[in-house]
């Protein structure tokens, strides 16, 4: 009979063999740590059950590692079932559980678990650590000749040795990432110096009117404020003489406002612009304005009219043609 049973349990036996499961409690005072796998023998296609068991006083918190960090499952997926709800020992600790299930990502000539820690803390205490061994993993890959196949097909594909074949590089992914963040400073660059010049354009004070254009303004705003009929005939010449002396020194660079009436005369009589051909209608004007304002000659109702047709007709005579101006900056 029992060596009946002994035959009927030798395929349990050699099947636990193959697997190979593992099993190892680490302690450290009240604390203690249980790491076991279903397996440590599996072929390409198998997965691995990974639990972790933390026992600890209810005082304490369990902090376990975050696998998808380091290297403890390096070349292993890693699917993290949701933890087990603590429940209370009889000794009066908690017990704390995860479980983790590990697939092979690739062939390598070695296999393992890293090393790795789990945190026990007590309030604002310092936390205390357990250390974890590394576990040697023997992952095969099986005869089936379809199964070869397809692993071998796929290997071709990656060029590499199926034993040499380490994670994808990350280097093509880091290339493109900064060639977009390069785009992306470049393009937000680009904006800023747009919104830039446009600032600066808008910023820009208009270009100065033209001493013809501001001349005809004043004599318009000059006819509008009608001072003679307001009995203002003495600020009236006032204005009309200094609206044609400031028109002849923006258009003739003579300074008319700053000099006496004799003086612009003979200024004007040895210039070699425009302002020499009406010298005799200048003097005319500006010695009729003369009397007016220091002489105290009361003029005529026809003088008074005659004397702001005379300065709009200067000015509108000696408009420069389209193209004079810039014809006479440009010479040297």
């Amino acid at each position: 009979m029992r060596f009946l049973c002994f035959i009927l349990l030798l395929p349990l036996l050699a099947f636990c063999q193959e697997l190979r499961p593992y099993s190892k409690t680490y302690s450290q005072g009240p604390l203690e740590l249980k790491v076991e796998l279903d397996r440590t023998a599996a072929g390409v296609e198998d997965s691995i059950a990974l639990t972790l068991t933390a026992v600890a006083p209810k005082e304490y918190s369990v902090a376990f590692p975050d696998f998808n960090k380091g290297d403890a499952l390096k070349y292993l997926i890693v699917q993290q079932q949701p933890d087990a709800v603590p429940a209370p020992c009889q000794d009066g600790r908690v017990l704390y559980q995860r479980r983790l299930v590990l697939e092979p990502v690739i062939i390598r000539e070695t296999f393992k678990i890293g090393n790795f820690t789990v945190g026990f803390k007590k309030g604002d205490e310092a936390a205390h650590e357990i250390d974890t061994e590394e576990i040697p993993l023997d992952i095969s890959i099986p005869e089936d000749e379809e199964i070869q196949k397809r692993l071998d097909a796929e290997l071709k594909s990656s060029k590499k040795p199926y034993s040499r074949l380490e994670p994808p590089s990350i280097v093509p992914y880091v290339a493109w990432t900064a060639a977009a963040l390069v785009a992306l400073c470049l393009l937000v660059l680009l904006t800023r110096y747009i919104i830039k010049k446009r600032r600066e354009k808008a910023a820009l004070p208009p270009p100065p009117l033209p001493p013809w254009v501001i001349a005809q303004q004043e004599l318009d705003r000059l006819m509008e404020e009608k001072l003679p009929e307001k009995g203002l005939v003495m600020e009236y010449y006032n204005e009309v003489q200094l609206i044609l002396r400031t028109y002849i020194e923006g258009r003739f660079q003579i300074r008319a406002p700053e000099l006496t009436t004799e003086e612009f005369l003979e200024k004007a009589k040895s210039a070699s612009n425009e302002v020499a051909k009406y010298r005799l209608q200048l003097e005319q004007f500006l010695t009729h304005c003369d009397l007016v304002r220091f002489a105290a000659q009361v003029p005529r109702q026809q003088e008074i009219e005659d004397t702001y047709t005379s300065c709009r007709d200067f000015v509108n005579a000696t408009i420069p043609a389209p193209g004079e101006l810039e014809g006479k900056e440009a010479q040297p």
